[in-house]
C-alpha cells in the first residue's frame, strides 16, 4: 500500500505496522476465536466457517487498525479497521467454502488445503484494504482541490 502512495516513510511505516498487526491480529483472533467462539454451540456446530469468519474479522480489523495508524487519522485507522474486518472475514468464509466444496471435507485439514484458505484469505482481505486505500486517497484529493465556484 506505501509502494502505491510512493512515499518511502509510509511505506517503511506500513511494513512495519503490518508485521505487527498481522502478528498481534492472528494471536488475538486465534485465542478470542477457539477460546470465546468455540464452546459456543450455534459456531462450534460449523467450526470451519463460524469460529473461522471470526478469527478472519478478528485478525482483520487488527490488521486494518494497525496500517490505519502509519496515516495518524483517525478517520483512516475507522476505515481501514472495518475494511479489514470486512475483507478478511469475508476471505475465510470464502477460502473455507471453496476449498471444503472443491476439494472435500478433509482436504482443509492438511498443508495444500491452509495455503489455499491462507492465500484467498490474503486476497479478498487485501484487495478490501486497496480499496479502502484508493477510496480515501481519492477523496483526499478531492478535497484538497476544493469546491470551485465561478
Amino acid at each position: 500500500m506505501g509502494l502505491a502512495l510512493g512515499d518511502r516513510r509510509k511505506t517503511m511505516r506500513l511494513a512495519v505496522l503490518g508485521v505487527l498487526g498481522s502478528t498481534v491480529g492472528g494471536i488475538v483472533a486465534l485465542l478470542t476465536a477457539f477460546g470465546f467462539f468455540a464452546p459456543i454451540l450455534a459456531l462450534s456446530g460449523s467450526e470451519d466457517y463460524g469460529v473461522r469468519g471470526v478469527m478472519g474479522v478478528l485478525g482483520g480489523a487488527m490488521v486494518g487498525a494497525s496500517l490505519g495508524l502509519a496515516f495518524e487519522d483517525w478517520r483512516r485507522i475507522l476505515a481501514f479497521t472495518v475494511a479489514g474486518a470486512a475483507g478478511f472475514g469475508a476471505g475465510v468464509i470464502v477460502g473455507v467454502f471453496s476449498v471444503r466444496g472443491i476439494f472435500g471435507e478433509g482436504y482443509l485439514v492438511g498443508t495444500s488445503g491452509t495455503i489455499i484458505l491462507y492465500a484467498v484469505t490474503g486476497i479478498l482481505g487485501g484487495a478490501s484494504l486497496g480499496a479502502a486505500l484508493g477510496h480515501l486517497e481519492k477523496r483526499r484529493l478531492a478535497e484538497r482541490r476544493g469546491s470551485r465556484v465561478r
